[in-house]
């Protein structure tokens, strides 16, 4: 056995230490880099990728007088300024019981059947769907797939010398989680979108003070900020004057063709 001398291990620590200070500056580089790549690209990489696996499209949209009404809700959020159409989203209404909504690569942002049974208005579905968007327009889904990316990358080089992503993993990593950061600047574009379309936010709050409240917590709120912080938001963004969306009549219509 040869023997490994202090020298050796010495340089064997800085070299590590360089590494994961060299990874952790490129991490913190990548949001901004992140954000120059051009939208066209973006959506070809969702193109590329082929979409997600066990995502199948609702019967919800086919039925024209609930296609209509959602139709209504998505156009009070989206187009709101002129910088959305830089960012084209398409919102589409998956099946499944599970409450949730998420953004993807290009623009395309998927909603659960089972959000849609727990909300109780359209101003409610109007919130997720402004904080949804915001992660879209604010670029954060190509920036969080460029940092895990390398970044996983990088310390499998450094610990096994291969430096390839496994297809699993990249799979896995679609499915990714926001940062806090990232959430918390999602929250208030979105507050401040519900702002300013006079959209009442109470709803959403009344949405994730329901959720909290469930005995299985949702996954979407283990992805948003807490009630509190959203609550402090909320007062900042209060619009003077709301319109509301459509009568609780029409929004049951809503729910009921998702049973």
């Amino acid at each position: 056995m040869t023997a490994v001398g202090p020298g050796s291990k010495a340089k064997g620590v800085i070299w590590l230490l360089a590494a994961l200070l060299t990874g952790g500056a490129v991490a913190l580089g990548l949001p901004f880099f992140a954000r120059q790549i051009p939208w066209s690209m973006e959506q070809r990489l969702a193109a590329w990728q082929g979409g997600l696996p066990d995502i199948t499209a609702s019967d919800v949209t086919r039925n024209k007088e609930t296609a209509a009404l959602l139709d209504r809700v998505i156009r009070r959020v989206y187009p709101l300024y002129p910088a959305d159409r830089e960012f084209p989203v398409k919102i589409s209404v998956i099946r499944g019981k599970t409450v949730n909504a998420f953004a993807y690569l290009g623009g395309e942002i998927y909603v659960y059947e089972g959000l849609l049974q727990q909300t109780e208005s359209a101003e409610e579905l109007a919130g997720i769907l402004a904080h949804e968007i915001e992660h879209v327009r604010r670029r954060h889904i190509i920036q969080t797939l460029c940092v895990r990316l390398l970044t996983t990358g990088a310390i499998r080089f450094i610990f096994t010398g291969q430096g390839t992503v496994d297809p699993q993993l990249a799979g896995m990593l679609l499915h990714m989680r926001f940062s806090r950061e990232q959430e918390g600047e999602a929250d208030e574009g979105g507050l401040k979108r519900l702002a300013d379309a006079n959209i009442d936010p109470a709803g959403l709050q009344g949405f994730f003070r329901r959720a909290g409240q469930r005995p299985t917590m949702p996954t979407i709120l283990s992805d948003h900020p807490a009630n509190a912080a959203r609550a402090e938001l909320m007062a900042k963004y209060r619009p003077a004057a709301t319109v509301p969306i459509m009568d609780p009549v029409e929004w049951a219509v809503v729910k009921k063709a998702c049973r």
